[in-house]
């Protein structure tokens, strides 16, 4: 598995789990629901961007590296 395909997996979860918690919410909306969200699901939210933000970068320095050295 190679990094774009991790990020576009990761981007790809993300989105699932923010529409999936969208469809949750319609039906679920008490103080639990609001503690669930703060405790688990913004926190998780919040790491895969990260993560997504991680990915770009190593792959950007990995496109550099390719350049700055093409025959290595």
């Amino acid at each position: 598995m190679n990094l774009n395909s991790s990020y576009s997996n990761l981007l790809d979860l993300n989105k699932q789990l923010q529409n999936k918690w969208k469809e949750v919410q319609s039906s679920w909306s008490d103080s639990n629901a609001q503690k669930f969200e703060r405790e688990f699901i913004s926190p998780l939210i919040k790491q895969l961007e990260l993560s997504l933000n991680s990915i770009s970068e190593i792959e950007n320095t990995f496109k550099t590296i390719k350049e700055d050295f093409p025959n290595e």
